[in-house]
């Protein structure tokens, strides 16, 4: 009988751990697979004739930033700060959300999505297609219906998936605003309450649509799972 020291013990738990800890940033939980219902088919959605859709949307959020001073870092006040967040459509059925320069932190979208396509190590491609959220869209009459997934990033601290469905009201077509995010997936009856909280603080604005000189292709991750395409 083969005897297995403590140490190797540990070091084969410690690996396991980690393993099981890696694995959980690639596998898409199946209450996600189940839920995601805007499968894709390939097929062009012709959603620029409901709205401008060669470039992107960019919503502004205007919020109390919290200032700290004193060598406790003690908050002493608030000062107005913006934070905006860029999404986009394409004619595909795709959409991505949270779009951001994860390695130069360019503000310039434009000049980010020709580094983009124009990349050759891979690298900001991978960051492109890895980091940012992505899913599928439905039209119904002006509103447009969005299902997306949050894809943990390699590293983070909290390896968790998350969803939302979001819907969107046609104002022009440059102008679109959301009504309504709610998560895809079967809620259980401890997720209602913190759903209802957290309704409570929400103020949607309005999306302006910015135009740029191209837009890289959809060939996310998503598109690559089997799961996410009509059978």
């Amino acid at each position: 009988m083969i005897r297995i020291s403590n140490q190797i013990k540990n070091y084969l738990l410690l690996l396991l751990i980690i393993v099981s800890s890696s694995c959980s940033y690639f596998i898409v939980p199946r209450h996600i697979k189940k839920g995601f219902t805007f499968k894709f088919d390939g097929n062009n959605t012709n959603i620029d004739s409901l709205i401008n859709i060669d470039g992107y949307y960019v919503v502004s959020s205007v919020f109390n930033q919290p200032i700290y001073s004193g060598k406790f870092k003690t908050k002493t006040s608030y000062e107005l700060d913006t934070l905006y967040e860029n999404f986009l459509f394409y004619r595909d059925g795709i959409y991505v959300k949270n779009i951001h320069d994860w390695i130069g932190d360019k503000d310039d979208l434009n000049s980010y999505f020709k580094e983009v396509i124009h990349d050759k190590t891979g690298k900001i491609k991978r960051t492109y297609y890895d980091c940012t959220a992505w899913g599928g869209y439905r039209i119904f009459n002006d509103t447009i219906k969005v299902q997306v997934i949050y894809k943990p990033r390699f590293g983070d601290a909290d390896p968790c998936w998350y969803d939302d469905e979001l819907w969107f009201k046609v104002i022009d077509r440059n102008n679109i605003i959301q009504i309504e995010t709610i998560p895809f997936h079967k809620i259980i009856s401890s997720d209602k309450g913190i759903g209802e909280i957290d309704k409570k603080g929400i103020k949607y604005h309005s999306a302006t649509f910015v135009k740029v000189d191209t837009i890289p292709d959809s060939d996310c991750w998503l598109k690559k799972r089997k799961w996410s395409w009509e059978k």
